[in-house]
């Protein structure tokens, strides 16, 4: 019989939108294993770091082992103060595997919660390697095929790779891993989350039933519209007003009524409040499991009949967000989704786009080095277009002014529209959701090739069985 191994995936504390991506990496490959290996996350804290790492990385820890999933937590020591994300994963790398084998093995059986959970790794000090490759986006520290640690975007490849496998199974899959994002009902756990999520998903229910035209027969659906505003992560692919128009009056074209669903941004009167933003209370303002409840439900809510069931008068067709971790974990409960990105991709190739970033500085430092930032977006943007097969995908496209003011502390700009070609093609239904993304990019003569270091750095660890398979049918890489 083949030993099974350890596969430990770290996670700094203070990241948040991972946690659903590790979430479905671990469902999946407890029910479809990748070779011998067991996927373990680990939360990885600091003796100097955010003010909010802790809290997060109680939410990171709690939410996986309440879906019973393998999980650790180490705390490093003799990082400089607020250590940057980067740098706290590449801690873990030198750390090494011992130090978290020795760990996990007295903590796997442990049903203890985060308090009790903290494991003291050894005294930490940043080695030439590491801070060689802090200064190269795709030369990190990560062991060799031998070792047991992997990068963690990795998870997206593992959960992709596993609901594609086998075609004839993908809508099995898709089901067990939308059933299996939630704790199971019954439950303690499940009980525990349960009410909470009712209370949540009462409150969307009364936004929808406000909404003017929800009642008029005309009317087929309901679009659920992410206004997403985070300015410290990505917030490049913020929500803006000039988009959320544009979609108001796509989907009025549709005979589909608009939801703002407030997810980080003030809500305004009639939003749907997710996290709680407006009562002051801190992340994840709401229970993680609860949160994933709430998107099962909306799934369920995608057909007239489910729709009926929860007391809905008419169904949810979807939700349409920019890239962020909060459409990835309705996609993954089964929830129709679009998210749109910046044409990173196609700039690698065209000139025209390429220079036209420098407009964007509000957003990424650019003007002084472009091909760095642009190496760093890239990766992102292939990490995120490998969950087409769950999600369709487009490409934002005009820039548009926006003056200084509240949450806006100077001018800048912002995309002002969604190419229309693959939003279309969505609201539509002409296509499948596993078939709508934009065209793979011209060959990059513009910037340098970063493609290949992705596949090879990131994701392609074919000692662990685990290949970028979904980016390769789409003819991105």
């Amino acid at each position: 019989m083949t030993e099974t191994k350890n596969l430990f995936i770290p996670i700094p504390g203070t990241v948040t939108g991972d946690l659903w991506h590790l979430a479905a990496a671990h469902i999946l490959s407890k029910r479809y294993p990748i070779k011998q290996w067991e996927l373990v996350t680990v939360v990885v804290l600091t003796d100097g770091g955010e003010d909010d790492e802790e809290l997060h990385g109680r939410a990171t820890f709690n939410y996986l082992r309440d879906l019973d999933l393998p999980c650790m937590v180490i705390k490093i020591f003799g990082l400089p103060k607020k250590a940057s994300k980067k740098l706290t994963e590449l801690a873990v790398y030198q750390v090494g595997e011992a130090s978290l084998s020795q760990t996990w093995l007295k903590k796997k059986y442990s049903k203890l919660y985060f308090d009790d959970e903290v494991a003291h790794a050894d005294t930490y000090k940043v080695s030439d390697l590491a801070e060689e490759s802090l200064g190269l986006p795709y030369k990190r520290a990560i062991p060799d095929e031998n070792s047991s640690i992997l990068q963690l975007m990795t998870a997206t490849t593992i959960a992709i790779q596993i609901l594609i496998d086998k075609p004839a199974e993908f809508e099995d899959r898709k089901k067990y891993l939308r059933e299996n994002m939630v704790p199971q009902p019954k439950t303690d756990i499940y009980n525990k989350t349960s009410l909470l999520a009712e209370e949540k998903w009462n409150l969307l229910k009364a936004c929808i039933e406000s909404q003017q035209d929800y009642l008029n027969s005309k009317v087929a659906g309901v679009l659920l519209y992410l206004n997403r505003k985070n300015p410290q992560a990505n917030a490049n692919t913020n929500s803006s007003e000039e988009i959320l128009k544009q979609v108001k009056s796509i989907a009025g074209e549709k005979n589909l009524v608009v939801q703002v669903v407030a997810v980080g941004a003030d809500p305004a009167p009639g939003d749907f409040d997710l996290f709680n933003k407006s009562t002051g209370i801190k992340y994840p303002g709401l229970n993680p499991c609860a949160t994933a409840i709430v998107w099962s439900k909306v799934a369920q809510a995608g057909t007239a009949e489910g729709a009926k069931t929860l007391g809905l008068a008419k169904p949810i067709f979807g939700i349409f967000s920019g890239r962020t971790g909060s459409i990835d974990l309705p996609a993954f409960c089964g929830v129709n989704c679009f998210f749109w990105d910046e044409p990173w991709l196609q700039a690698a190739g065209d000139k025209s786009i390429y220079i036209n970033f420098g407009a964007l500085s509000m957003f990424h430092d650019v003007t002084n080095e472009p091909d760095k930032e642009m190496d760093g977006q890239i990766s992102q943007c292939l990490r995120s277009l490998e969950l087409y097969p769950i999600m369709a995908t487009g490409l934002a496209e005009g820039l548009v002014d926006i003056k200084a003011g509240p949450g806006q502390p100077k001018p800048g700009r912002t995309y002002g529209m969604v190419r229309l070609e693959e939003v279309n093609q969505w609201l539509d239904k002409t296509k499948e959701r596993g078939t709508i993304y934009p065209p793979a990019p011209a060959a990059q003569t513009v910037a340098p090739n970063p493609f290949q270091f992705y596949r090879k750095s990131y994701l392609e660890r074919e000692a662990y069985g685990i290949i970028a398979t979904a980016l390769d049918k789409a003819n991105y890489v």
